[in-house]
């Protein structure tokens, strides 16, 4: 028979799974709260993963539901500008055309796009003699002058 949605043994768990996660956000670790709910390391984890799953699912089905009203937007407004638009009206072809972008943007229809920069990029380098023991490492920083005198990949 199946369980209710509003069984104890049913609240019980979801009050479990919400309590992990607090616990896990306020840096609890695994163990900590498998201490704290009486249960093993491993129902711990399972506790804290079940809520993320959770919350991952339900902020998937939101988004869809907004998807799918910025859709009906979209529709309202295309009606109202494609009767215009066939009728050559330069402003409600424009409107029409910026619809349809918003619209494969929204659904992910354009595909993959190549994003290029074109500021300065800065990279910082550290390394690190450790011909010595582990916490006597010597880092020095990494300028461009020293580039130079880096080795290269076959010496």
């Amino acid at each position: 028979m199946p369980i209710s949605k509003c069984s104890g043994v049913k609240l019980s768990a979801a009050e479990k799974r919400a309590t992990a996660l607090e616990l896990r956000k306020s840096g609890l670790t695994l163990q900590q709260i498998a201490d704290n709910l009486n249960c093993s390391k491993g129902y711990a984890h399972k506790l804290v993963m079940d809520s993320l799953h959770e919350l991952i699912t339900q902020s998937e089905t939101l988004a869809e539901e907004l998807r799918e009203l910025e859709n009906m937007r979209l529709d309202a407004l295309w009606e109202a500008s494609y009767e215009k638009a066939k009728a050559g009206d330069l402003s409600a072809i424009n409107t029409c055309i910026r619809i349809s972008e918003r619209r494969a943007k929204l659904f992910g229809l354009d595909g993959t796009q190549k994003v290029e920069h074109s500021g300065g990029v800065a990279i910082s380098l550290q390394l690190a003699d450790c011909s010595k023991k582990e916490d006597e490492c010597n880092i020095t920083p990494v300028t461009r002058s020293s580039l130079k005198h880096l080795p290269g990949p076959n010496e």
